[in-house]
C-alpha cells in the first residue's frame, strides 16, 4: 500500500506536511507506507525545507485544465500511479486531511478494486435517481464509453438524496494497475478540450469546481464492477467541515 497527495501553492504543502505528519504519528503500521506528495513548483520549493517523510513528484498538469479548480487531482493520481504501478493499493488523500487512527479501510484486500464514499452533496451536479441523464453527464458517459442505463444509484452522504453514481474523491484508494488515475487525467483533458460544450454546459462555475469528481465517477464506472466497489466507513473520510449537516 502506499499513499498519495498533492499540493499547489506553499499553503496547501503546510498542509501537505500536516498530513504527512499525522499519517506517520498516528498512523499504526500503515504509518510507515511511502508517501507520495504531488507538488507544482511552488510547493515543492516549500516543502523541500520541511524535511518531509515523503517522496516529491513533480505535478504535470494539461495546460487545458490551468485554472480548472480541483483538476490538478486528476493529473497528481496520473503521475503517482505511474510511478507505483506495482503496488497492490494506492490510497489517495487530500491534503486538507489529518489522520488520527489507522486508515486500515483502505487496504483494499484481496477482491476490491476501490474503496470509495459517494458524494456529501448533491451540488449543481449531482442528478436524482431516475432523472434524464443531462447534456453534462451524457458528454462524460460518452467519454468514459459508459452506457447511462446501466448507471447505479448512491445516496449523498450529507443531504441524504437518491442520486445517480457519483463519487468523492477527498478519501479514496485503487489499485493502481487499473490505471484509474491515468484514465482520470485522459478523459478530464479530452473534455475540457471540448470548447462548444464546455463554454454550454459549464458556464455555471460549479460544474467545473465538480468536474473533476463527476470525471471520476464515470471512469470508475467503466473500469470496476459492482461487486469491486467497497464503500469506506464513515470514520474514513469523514467531512468534518460538514459535521453540523450529518445525520446523526
Amino acid at each position: 500500500l502506499v499513499f498519495a497527495t498533492y499540493a499547489q501553492g506553499a499553503a496547501q504543502a503546510r498542509k501537505a506536511g500536516v498530513l504527512a505528519e499525522s499519517l506517520r504519528r498516528f498512523g499504526g503500521d500503515l504509518g510507515e507506507a511511502p508517501l507520495f506528495v504531488v507538488a507544482d513548483e511552488s510547493a515543492r520549493a516549500a516543502l523541500a525545507t520541511t524535511g518531509l517523510a515523503a517522496t516529491v513528484l513533480p505535478l504535470e498538469e494539461d495546460a487545458v485544465a490551468r485554472g480548472v479548480p480541483f483538476a490538478a487531482k486528476a493529473y497528481a493520481a496520473a503521475v503517482v500511479e505511474r510511478r507505483a504501478e506495482g503496488a497492490e493499493t494506492l490510497a489517495w488523500m487530500d491534503p486538507e486531511s489529518v489522520v488520527v487512527s489507522a486508515p486500515r479501510a483502505l487496504d483494499l484486500g484481496p477482491s476490491a478494486a476501490v474503496a470509495l464514499r459517494p458524494v456529501f452533496l448533491v451540488n449543481a451536479v449531482g442528478l436524482a435517481e431516475g432523472a434524464p441523464v443531462d447534456a453534462y453527464w451524457a458528454r462524460l458517459f460518452r467519454e468514459a464509453g459508459v452506457d447511462p442505463a446501466a448507471v447505479p444509484a448512491v445516496e449523498s452522504l450529507a443531504d441524504e438524496k437518491r442520486i445517480r453514481f457519483y463519487v468523492n474523491c477527498g478519501v479514496i484508494a485503487w489499485r493502481p494497475g487499473r490505471g484509474i488515475g491515468r484514465e482520470w487525467a485522459r478523459a478530464l483533458s479530452a473534455v475540457l478540450a471540448d470548447g462548444p460544450w464546455r463554454q454550454e454546459h459549464c458556464a455555471d462555475p460549479r460544474r467545473l469546481v465538480f468536474l473533476h469528481q463527476a470525471v471520476l465517477s464515470v471512469v470508475l464506472l467503466a473500469r470496476t464492477t459492482a461487486q469491486e466497489r467497497r464503500w469506506l466507513p464513515p470514520d474514513h473520510g469523514y467531512p468534518l467541515n460538514l459535521h453540523d449537516r450529518l445525520p446523526e
